[in-house]
């Protein structure tokens, strides 16, 4: 077994796990409060998006732009707290998973549409093109995602960390071994 609390621990929790929880979790909670913010723009912005008939599907849009945010946020605090850091790290790898499929599905299709990802700010892929149009979506949003979808990996895989409040939770719920020659002198 090694030991999750030794000086590399320690180095490897400094250099790459809180940083990457950090990020990946305050950029999910801007997602999110960007998101719940306003959720008409966000269920406009997933029904552009043509994955789904609007009259069939108009009610899964609605859970979408409703459940979606709350996903995110919840997943994006976890993050930050280094609480079930696996866990939170693992969802947020799907949900990432699901949003490139969709960019690239749109990219394929040659939709023109907005993300919607972070409201109107569309960081780090906002900005004008040529024309001084707001960009719509591209391959930046596809890298992005694909960026965000390792940190979120090596989470999951790495777990958070002697950092994270994971630690002080797993030594809360496990105790120490007992020696049997403990009670023999009882």
């Amino acid at each position: 077994m090694s030991d999750k609390t030794g000086p590399l621990s320690l180095i490897e929790s400094v250099v790459m796990l809180a940083p990457l929880r950090l990020v990946l979790g305050a950029v999910f909670v801007f997602a999110a409060w960007t998101k719940l913010s306003n959720p008409q723009d966000f269920a406009i912005a997933i029904k552009a998006f043509d994955l789904l008939d609007p009259e069939t599907g108009g009610q899964v849009i609605k859970l979408m732009a409703f459940a979606l945010p709350w996903a995110e946020g919840i997943c994006g605090v976890l993050l930050l707290l280094g609480l079930f850091t696996r866990p939170a790290a693992a969802l947020v790898s799907v949900q990432l998973l699901v949003f490139t499929g969709a960019i690239i599905s749109v990219l394929v299709r040659d939709i023109d549409v907005e993300c919607g990802c972070f409201g109107d700010s569309d960081w780090p892929c906002g900005g004008e093109d040529e024309e001084g149009k707001p960009r719509v979506m591209g391959l930046c949003h596809v890298w992005r995602d694909v960026v965000l979808l390792g940190g979120a990996l090596i989470l999951t895989w790495r777990g958070g960390g002697v950092l994270a409040l994971d630690q002080i939770r797993e030594r809360g719920s496990c105790s120490p071994a007992r020696d049997d020659a403990d009670f023999d002198d009882a």
